[in-house]
């Protein structure tokens, strides 16, 4: 969307490049984190009242002997009477990132808790609003690992939500579009050295490699 929006509007093309969270590798995110939380536990993380209660209500998920972790500003009393629900308003980044590859499932409205959970291999579920410009780069995203069947629906069954993930398949389709987007990004910045225009700070200080970000 936003590609074809440049086009039409200047007329140029456009490359679609992968967040920046992606070009950080699995093991460099892991090391950012601590001990590995050995809990059974689902983590949730959304911006809407009702989203996780109309997902419970509609797919039947049960969590079993599983806890909920809830990072969310939409909390009921009872959420802080079970011994089994968590709640956070919110967390640092290293708890935010070991509450993703800790789980046992992801539940999300965030962009980039989807996309950790993608780096983690984690099995995800995520909302998205139903506003084409807002939901774009979710639905991108998601477009181009093929996993648009990821994106929760009143019509989504457990057998959807519990069917695996192939992130073989996923890491192959990422690990190219990662290639393509620092390619792209290397090209783009070397380009702005040559034309002179303080880009040799800007690539020292990003000190890309392949190897380092592949």
């Amino acid at each position: 969307f936003g590609c074809k929006l440049i086009k039409d509007l200047t007329g140029r093309d456009a490359m679609h490049v992968l967040d920046p969270v992606f070009l950080l590798s699995k093991e460099h995110w892991d090391n950012l984190i601590g001990l590995e939380n050995t809990e059974d536990f689902v983590f949730c993380y959304t911006n809407r009242e009702n989203q996780i209660t109309d997902f419970l209500r509609t797919t039947h998920y049960e969590f079993g002997n599983s806890k909920l972790y809830k990072l969310t500003r939409y909390v009921k009393p009872s959420d802080f009477l079970k011994s089994s629900v968590k709640v956070k308003y919110t967390m640092s980044p290293e708890e935010f990132l070991g509450n993703i590859r800790d789980s046992k499932m992801v539940i999300t409205a965030s962009f980039h808790c989807l996309a950790l959970a993608i780096i983690f291999n984690k099995p995800f579920v995520c909302f998205i609003t139903g506003d084409k410009g807002k939901d774009e780069r979710v639905t991108g995203l998601l477009g181009s690992l093929g996993l648009m069947d990821r994106i929760y629906t009143p019509s989504m069954t457990i057998d959807d939500v519990n069917r695996p993930i192939d992130y073989r398949a996923v890491n192959k389709k990422k690990e190219e579009l990662v290639n393509a987007s620092v390619s792209y990004l290397l090209t783009s910045i070397n380009r702005r050295v040559k034309m002179g225009l303080k880009g040799k700070s800007f690539l020292k200080l990003l000190d890309f490699s392949s190897e380092e970000i592949s």
